[in-house]
C-alpha cells in the first residue's frame, strides 16, 4: 500500500515536472532554435517524402515507412509519433472520406504549436493535441485521470486515449466503439491490424494494468 502510494507521488510529480518545467521553457528554446534554422521545413519536406498521402489508417508507428518520420527535433515515428500519428487517425476518422489528413503536415504543425516535448524525445503533450483539433475547427476537450471511459467515448463518437502502462511506456491510441467492441488503433506499434475487443476499455485498462492519463474526446461536431 505504501509502496503504491510513494509509486503515485512520484509519478504525478514527474508528470508535473514535464508539464510545467519542460514545456514552457526547455521545449520553447528548443523550438526557437529550430524555426532560426528553418529546420522545421527541412523536416517537413523530409516528411513529405517519406511519408505520402495515403488513404488508409496508420496501424503501426514502428512499421515502414513510418518509423522514419522526424518527430521535432529528437524524435522519430517509431519511438515518439505515437501522437501525431494518433492526431492523423482521428482526423481521417472524423473528416468526409475523400479528405486525408496528411501526416507531415500534422507533425509540421505541432512543431510551430510547440506541441512536443523535449524535442520530440517525450513525445506530444496532450493539452497541444485538443488544440490542434480545435485549430482544425474539429470539437475537443481533455481530461486528465479520466472516469467512464467508455461512456464517454461512446458519447463522443471518437477519442485520442494516453496511458501509462505504470513502467517506462506512455502512449496515445485513437479509440471509438463499433457496437459492443472498442476499436483501438496502433495499439503496440507493430500492428498489422486494428485491435479490436469485446470487453469494456476500462476491464482492458485494468486487465492490461495501464493507468489511463489523459483522453481528449471529439465528436462530429465542427467549431
Amino acid at each position: 500500500m505504501i509502496k503504491n502510494l510513494i509509486g503515485f507521488i512520484i509519478s504525478r510529480t514527474l508528470q508535473a515536472v514535464s508539464f510545467l518545467v519542460f514545456n514552457p521553457f526547455l521545449i520553447n528554446l528548443l523550438n526557437l532554435l529550430n524555426l532560426s534554422k528553418n529546420s522545421v521545413e527541412t523536416r517537413w519536406l523530409q516528411n513529405g517524402k517519406i511519408s505520402k498521402p495515403i488513404n488508409r489508417f496508420i496501424i503501426g508507428q514502428r512499421n515502414c515507412p513510418q518509423c522514419y518520420l522526424k518527430i521535432g527535433l529528437l524524435g522519430n515515428g517509431g519511438n515518439h509519433g505515437c501522437g501525431a500519428i494518433a492526431i492523423y487517425n482521428a482526423m481521417k476518422f472524423i473528416c468526409e472520406k475523400d479528405k486525408n489528413p496528411n501526416i507531415a503536415d500534422i507533425i509540421r504543425k505541432l512543431e510551430y504549436m510547440v506541441g512536443f516535448n523535449i524535442g520530440g524525445l517525450l513525445g506530444t503533450n496532450p493539452v497541444v493535441i485538443r488544440d490542434f483539433l480545435r485549430t482544425e475547427k474539429i470539437n475537443a476537450n481533455i481530461q486528465f485521470l479520466p472516469k467512464n471511459i467508455d461512456f464517454q467515448i461512446k458519447k463522443a463518437n471518437v477519442a485520442i486515449l494516453l496511458f501509462w502502462d505504470k513502467k517506462t511506456r506512455v502512449h496515445y491510441v485513437m479509440a471509438h466503439f463499433v457496437n459492443e467492441y472498442f476499436w483501438i488503433y496502433n495499439l503496440t506499434g507493430f500492428d498489422k491490424k486494428i485491435h479490436k475487443d469485446k470487453t469494456s476499455i476500462e476491464e482492458w485498462l485494468e486487465k492490461s494494468n495501464y493507468l489511463a492519463v489523459a483522453i481528449i474526446l471529439s465528436d462530429f461536431s465542427h467549431l
